[in-house]
């Protein structure tokens, strides 16, 4: 008979997110790294068993967060944590994830924007992959009929997308002809900070 693995489940803005297996939350709304201190644990005991050195070092300055637990928190400590991501084709690629911890926390690990973009990610939200690009331009066949938008880096460091840039209205009130772009959100319910050689560093 079959064997049903219990898990333990955190929150993150409202989503329940499972805490094993071990898995990165992709958040390019997140600045930097982050994580809580009973995920680092549990990617550090992976790692360990798997004869990898996981490290811990204090901050020379302490970091505060809010919005991703109990109000404002302050993160005193850094981990380094060994990781190892499956390629599309089956290979295993190591590399290093480097985040400040928060303590009494169940949040999951976030890849923040500067790792993102530090590693030329691209997300293909389609076929729910991340692309790490090489060093070469990078170069997008898009299907016909695609839309492109300029983003930003605000003054805080994430990324926006300008939505406030209303033409002058030039027609008539009633007669305005516009392409609209509509947003739509949806539930979906499942079934049942340093480079290291040639490794991936987040």
């Amino acid at each position: 008979s079959s064997r049903r693995r219990h898990t333990r489940y955190g929150t993150v803005t409202g989503v329940q997110t499972c805490a094993l297996p071990i898995f990165l939350l992709i958040d390019p709304g997140s600045v930097g790294n982050l994580s809580g201190d009973r995920w680092a644990k549990e990617c550090a005991q992976v790692a360990l068993a798997c004869g990898q050195t996981p490290t811990q070092a204090r901050r020379p300055r302490p970091r505060s967060v809010m919005g991703v637990g109990n109000g404002n928190q302050t993160c005193t400590h850094n981990c380094t944590l060994p990781i190892a991501l499956n390629r599309d084709d089956g290979s295993v690629h190591t590399g290093i994830f480097t985040t400040p911890v928060v303590a009494n926390s169940d949040l999951p690990g976030l890849l923040g924007l500067h790792s993102m973009r530090r590693n030329r990610c691209v997300l293909d939200m389609v076929n729910l992959r991340l692309y790490m690009c090489g060093p070469a331009d990078l170069q997008l066949n898009l299907p016909s009929g695609t839309e492109s938008f300029q983003l930003e880096i605000s003054p805080s460091g994430h990324l926006v997308l300008p939505c406030g840039n209303h033409p002058q209205a030039k027609n008539p009130r009633g007669s305005l002809h516009s392409t609209e772009v509509v947003l739509l959100s949806s539930e979906l319910r499942a079934n049942n900070d340093e480079p290291a050689n040639a490794d991936l560093a987040l």
